[in-house]
């Protein structure tokens, strides 16, 4: 009985132990000789696996794809295992401290977070491998930003606005909060700024995070309006005379006051061109007796009067500011 081992070795007997000292496939052959000479083989395969096998972990990105090895997107986790000799059995994995799996199909990893993963692979003959981990970190929420103070697009601001924004990311910090005004170049938002333009005003803003994700630009109308009504008296006017509403003659002498025989059409002419005017409302010594909120602004006083009189029409704008137009008359007007 000869025996090659396949390893080099070769033993004699009907019977024989051999050893081997290290993992592999031994292709083993018992030569059998009988005393006339006649030779008959037999052939077996020997695996030897002590060694346990190898697992690679796939990601898809293969790479962070955002800054400072964030990733911005769904993580697609994979594992590749081999074992030349015995194969293959099964593999494990653990993400976040959760229970171990069997390894069947891709893994996705949403959350937001910072994740680790351990895992390892076990062979037909039981050989266990070294457990390995990795870990990685996913933020796919952009930040967000807020105005504070007052920017309610239907509200007017008399005076300037001071905008500040507060940005806030909840994962991988913020990077930047940036704005412009009417279109201008974007800057970064360093500290409360102002905007001064009367008008309707166009503020855009947006943060960035420190993983490269970029809030969706924000828009809001600041409207400013510091300026008061433009108010004229077209009817009465001072040093004018009126008599049953129509203006008559000029009065030479009477330069503080009109004087008004009858009824009359108290006529207003308000601008404003910015917010545009709200309302005109008429006062008779001090007295508020009408209001038009619609050109012409016009207000028809016709009652028993006698006697000096001061009439008063005060103009607001949208944004609240106000101008006034007084009219001392002398009026006769009896029933």
């Amino acid at each position: 009985y000869t025996w090659d081992f396949g390893d080099g070795n070769v033993s004699y007997g009907a019977t024989v132990n051999h050893s081997y000292n290290k993992s592999n496939i031994y292709n083993v052959m018992l030569t059998v000789k009988d005393n006339k000479g006649k030779i008959s083989t037999s052939k077996n395969t020997v695996i030897v696996d002590t060694e346990a096998p190898m697992t690679s972990h796939d990601l898809t990105p293969p790479h962070p794809n955002g800054y400072d090895n964030w990733y911005v997107s769904n993580v697609w986790l994979g594992f590749n295992a081999s074992d030349p000799l015995s194969g293959v059995n099964y593999t494990r994995y653990s993400i976040d401290g959760e229970g171990w799996r069997n390894y069947e199909d891709y893994e996705i990893i949403e959350s937001d977070g910072y994740h680790s993963v351990h895992y390892y692979s076990v062979d037909e003959y039981g050989n266990k491998e070294k457990t390995k981990n990795i870990s990685l970190k996913v933020d796919k929420t952009a930040p967000y930003t807020v105005l504070e103070g007052d920017g309610n697009e239907s509200y007017w601001h008399r005076i300037d606005f001071i905008g500040i924004l507060d940005g806030q990311d909840n994962m991988s910090g913020l990077e930047n909060t940036y704005y412009r005004v009417n279109g201008g170049v974007f800057s970064t938002y360093i500290k409360p700024f102002n905007i001064t333009l009367e008008g309707i005003n166009t503020l855009e803003y947006f943060s960035k995070d420190n993983a490269g994700n970029a809030e969706q630009l924000k828009s809001v109308n600041i409207k400013i309006d510091k300026t008061v009504p433009d108010v004229v008296s077209v009817s009465p006017k001072k040093s004018y005379l009126y008599v049953m509403g129509r203006e008559i003659i000029p009065l030479d002498g009477f330069d503080n006051f009109a004087i008004i025989i009858g009824g009359i059409d108290i006529n207003i002419n308000a601008r404003d061109s910015v917010s545009g005017i709200q309302r005109v409302d008429f006062y008779l010594d001090n007295s508020l007796r009408y209001t038009d909120d619609a050109a012409p602004y016009t207000w028809n006083w016709n009652e028993t009067a006698v006697g000096p009189y001061t009439i008063k029409a005060m103009v607001y704008d949208v944004a609240g500011n106000a101008a006034s137009v007084d009219i001392p008359a002398m009026v006769l007007n009896i029933q």
